[in-house]
C-alpha cells in the first residue's frame, strides 16, 4: 500500500505531537485504513496531517520533510498494548511532571549533584524547568552486572536511602536516540534495589 503523503504545505512546520496507532486502533477520521498503522501528526497552528507509521520521518530538528527515505527514522513501535505512542522525543521528556517534596516515597533533597557536568558534556542543550519525576521503567537496572565493588556500593547506598528516606536528584539526559543518567548511576542501582516506581532528576536535553 502507498502511504498517503503529509501536505507538501506541511512540510517545514513545527510539530508539536506525533501519535502512532497500532493497527486497528486509528480514530475513526482517519482517511487511512484502520488496519494499517498510522501517524497522526499535529502542528503547532493546529493543523493535522496523517501517513503509514513505519514511512513517516522528521528531521533532527523535529519538523515535517519528505516521507520516505531519511536516514533519521522513527524507530518502529512494537508495543501494541497501550494504544497511541506519543513519538516525539522531546515532547515526551517535557511531560514528566515536576516533583513534589516526596517522590517514590523519598523526600527530594534541594541540592543537585555535579551538576557542572551538564556544560562539561553537551555543546547544545537545554535544562528542563525544575525538578522532574522520571519513570524507573525507562532504564534498565541490572546490578548483576556490575562489579563486585559497585554492587557493594550500590547496597550501601540503598541502606543510606533508606534509613534517611531522602533522595539528591540525580540527573538525567535525554536525546533522540535513548534516556540515560548523567550523574548518579550508582543511586540508579540502589534505588532499583529499593524498587522505586520513580525518581527526582533534573532533565537535561541534548539539542545537537
Amino acid at each position: 500500500m502507498t502511504p498517503r503523503l503529509l501536505p507538501s504545505e506541511f512540510h517545514g512546520a513545527k510539530v508539536v505531537r506525533a501519535e502512532v496507532f497500532p493497527p486497528g486502533t486509528a480514530p475513526a477520521n482517519s482517511p487511512l485504513v484502520r488496519s494499517m498503522a498510522v501517524v497522526r501528526v499535529t502542528l503547532e497552528d493546529g493543523r493535522v496531517g496523517w501517513t503509514g507509521a513505519y514511512e513517516a520521518f522528521l528531521d533532527v530538528k523535529d519538523r515535517v520533510v519528505v516521507i520516505g527515505g531519511s536516514s533519521n527514522a522513527w524507530k518502529k513501535t512494537r508495543d501494541d498494548r497501550v494504544g497511541p505512542k506519543v513519538m516525539d522525543w522531546r515532547a515526551r521528556a517535557e511531560r514528566w511532571p515536576l516533583a513534589g517534596d516526596v517522590v517514590g516515597r523519598l523526600r527530594v533533597l534541594p541540592n543537585v549533584d555535579n551538576a557542572s557536568s551538564i556544560a562539561a558534556s553537551f555543546n547544545n542543550y537545554e535544562v528542563l524547568r525544575g525538578i522532574r519525576k522520571v519513570p524507573m521503567r525507562l532504564f534498565q537496572v541490572d546490578d548483576s552486572a556490575r562489579s563486585l565493588d559497585d554492587q557493594a556500593r550500590s547496597r550501601e547506598l540503598a541502606r543510606q536511602i533508606r534509613a534517611s528516606r531522602s533522595i539528591s536528584p540525580l540527573i538525567v539526559a535525554a536525546d533522540r536516540k535513548s534516556v540515560y543518567v548523567l550523574e548518579g548511576s550508582h543511586r540508579l542501582a540502589a534505588l532499583g534495589r529499593l524498587r522505586v516506581a520513580s525518581f527526582p532528576a533534573l532533565v537535561v536535553l541534548d539539542l545537537d
